[in-house]
């Protein structure tokens, strides 16, 4: 396992292991699934940003467990919601069963069209960092060249003088 070293200073540095998303899950005792990243920044050493899968649709081995995540979270609230509501009117908790079971879809087609809304959101950024970086490399073309053209230009003064 590799080890992050801080630059050296007046206080004892410690070494601290670079994790990956496995072994930051053995680490925080969570299922693998659970954690997709752990970045590491080289100029403040680690960072603690973790990116859990359920929320990040499009990442390549969790697209089915945000969507599931979207669709059960949206369920489990919508009947969460409809207990609350009882709990209010101070109803019987198993008073109209339809009633849950309509909050309880309702809510996770709410989650299942939130999570297809994040999934088309972050294709379409997806498509603007691409052309972004498509634009950059073609300005950086084009820099490349007007510094060579100066510097040929500059030479030639040079040796004409």
């Amino acid at each position: 396992m590799r080890t992050h070293n801080k630059e050296p200073s007046a206080t004892p540095s410690v070494n601290l292991p670079c994790l990956n998303a496995s072994s930051a899950a053995s680490f925080f005792s969570l299922p693998a699934w659970s954690l997709s990243a752990l970045v590491i920044n080289e100029k403040s050493g680690i960072s603690t940003r973790v990116l859990w899968s359920w929320w990040s649709p499009s990442s390549s081995s969790s697209a089915t467990m945000g969507l599931l995540g979207h669709v059960i979270g949206g369920a489990v609230f919508g009947l969460t919601a409809r207990f609350w509501q009882l709990g209010i009117l101070k109803r019987p908790m198993l008073s109209n069963p339809a009633g849950h079971v309509a909050c309880t879809v309702g809510f996770a087609g709410v989650g299942y069209y939130w999570w297809k809304a994040t999934v088309h959101m972050e294709g379409l950024l997806e498509q603007k960092e691409e052309q972004l970086r498509q634009r950059r490399a073609a300005q950086r073309i084009v820099q490349e060249a007007l510094l060579e053209k100066m510097l040929a230009d500059k030479a030639d003064a040079a040796e004409s003088s």
